[in-house]
């Protein structure tokens, strides 16, 4: 369980990368060593955490050894913890002190390396004196008590009696420094406790629609994952089974439902097949939907100035169901996609991220005909109608809906009550007795819209904003 623990977290913490490539050549001990002095390194416990649930000695010292270099006060207490080998954890700190973080300066005070330290301690002493000579002399500060540090009773009852020190440090908190308003957790710490099992379901959930997928992907994220499964016997003990009916829309609204009053604070919605790039048809291999550079571990991150997030694949107007596409949604294997910055969740308009032109929708209309029993005729009188029925809300700019295609979005549990429960129910008899009912067609299209209420809309042109089409019976409601 550590190795793999160990692993999967230190595939997210690569993606930051630069602070963790400057620690390779300090630390000996491979993935695991990095990850967590590179966790420490952020200021957050989240390094000692998840050095205490590693028993391996060489990776905690050098991991404490890594921090410390680079003058992390937080390295104060993993040092403190990982002390059951006296030396190396006082090279640890001298290491530290000589990189100018108070912390380490004050664990050398306490605890000067011996000539009897192993060399797995040298090599980290080393490189910590090799850090000092690059760096200008520098005036020393006060270095804070050890009982501001709250660390040297640790380390000397560490030294009296090391193997019951680490197991009781398990549940121990040694006083670090912090500040009075904790920092928000980066993308990858929040992915880091998830795996670890620190983030709770009333923090963070996710609800995977799924009938027979192969849901092993969602392995690492079992902590905080509903899985609802529709596959009779094929659903594994750990789902909980629900009937055939509603497909991934009559999941969600399943679980909004009967969790209203107790939503966590942000839910993921997903449908279960693994969430890889693009969709190139069923014929085509499928696809899982991901807009080329997002990943899964983006949705359970709520933006600090939104409540939902949800990032746009396509656009179609709702009258006619013409659609554009995103030109970073990959559609074909072949397709060429240059765009390397930050994926918003609209396009930015810059060359690489931008709406394609709105395609012909006969076919779409057709299929839509045939499937929810309608006349050519009555396809924009019925999407109108809905409209107006369930999502009841004023005209979209243009006739332009946004979505995200493969029904992947998250949202505050704030948002979603913006409607009342009865919303959601209204919606879930409309697709609760049918295996594919044709609703559920116009909620992957509409999810944006129906789900609590939309703050704005993506960009679109001043000549597609002056181009409303709505059916002349329903101008007046409208």
């Amino acid at each position: 369980r550590a190795v793999s623990e160990g692993n999967a977290i230190n595939a997210m913490t690569q993606r930051g990368g630069g602070q963790c490539q400057r620690l390779r050549p300090l630390l000996l001990c491979g993935s695991l060593c990095i990850l967590v002095a590179a966790s420490v390194l952020s200021g957050s416990e989240l390094g000692m955490k998840i050095v205490l649930r590693q028993r391996h000695s060489i990776g905690q010292h050098l991991a404490a050894a890594g921090a410390a270099v680079f003058g992390a006060d937080a390295s104060a207490s993993v040092v403190a913890r990982t002390a059951a080998v006296a030396d190396a954890a006082a090279v640890a700190a001298s290491s530290g002190a000589v990189a100018g973080g108070q912390a380490g300066s004050q664990l050398a005070v306490n605890n000067p390396p011996t000539a009897a330290a192993t060399p797995t301690a040298d090599h980290a002493f080393d490189a910590g004196i090799g850090t000092a000579k690059t760096a200008a002399p520098r005036s020393p500060a006060a270095p804070p008590s050890p009982q501001q540090l709250g660390v040297s009773e640790v380390v000397e009852a560490a030294r009296q009696n090391p193997k019951q020190a680490l197991n009781e440090s398990l549940g121990r908190t040694v006083k670090v420094p912090v500040n009075k308003e904790p920092k928000p957790l980066t993308r990858d710490e929040t992915l880091a406790k998830i795996a670890l099992g620190e983030i709770p379901k009333t923090e963070i959930e996710i609800v995977l629609a799924g009938y027979k997928e192969d849901v092993r992907w969602t392995e690492m994220y079992k902590s905080i994952l509903t899985f609802y499964c529709k596959g009779g016997a094929d659903c594994p003990p750990n789902s909980v089974p629900l009937p055939n009916t509603g497909r991934e829309g009559g999941t969600y609204l399943h679980h909004i439902v009967q969790n209203y009053d107790n939503l966590s604070k942000w839910t993921v919605f997903s449908q279960a097949q693994p969430p890889t790039e693009g969709y190139v048809g069923a014929h085509g291999g499928g696809g899982g939907h991901m807009l080329t550079g997002v990943e899964f571990g983006d949705y359970l991150v709520k933006p600090t100035d939104a409540e939902s997030l949800w990032y746009m694949t396509s656009r179609l107007r709702v009258v006619d169901l013409e659609h554009s596409q995103r030109s970073i949604y990959r559609l074909g294997h072949d397709q060429v996609i240059s765009y390397k910055g930050i994926v918003q969740q609209c396009p930015l308009g810059v060359e690489g991220d931008v709406w394609g032109p709105f395609q012909d929708s006969s076919w779409l209309r057709g299929f839509i005909q045939g499937r929810c029993h309608l006349t050519p005729e009555s396809v924009s009188l019925g999407m109108t109608e809905f409209w107006l029925e369930y999502v009841n809300l004023p005209w979209p700019p243009g006739g332009i809906a946004f979505f995200a295609q493969g029904a992947r979005f998250a949202a505050s549990r704030e948002h979603i009550r913006q409607r009342p429960r009865e919303h959601y129910e209204k919606l879930l008899h409309l697709v609760d007795k049918s295996a594919d009912p044709c609703a559920n067609f116009v909620f992957e299209w509409l999810w944006y819209y129906l789900v609590g209420k939309p703050t704005g809309s993506c960009k679109i042109s001043a000549e597609e904003e002056q181009r409303v089409e709505v059916p002349f019976w329903g101008r007046n409601r409208l």
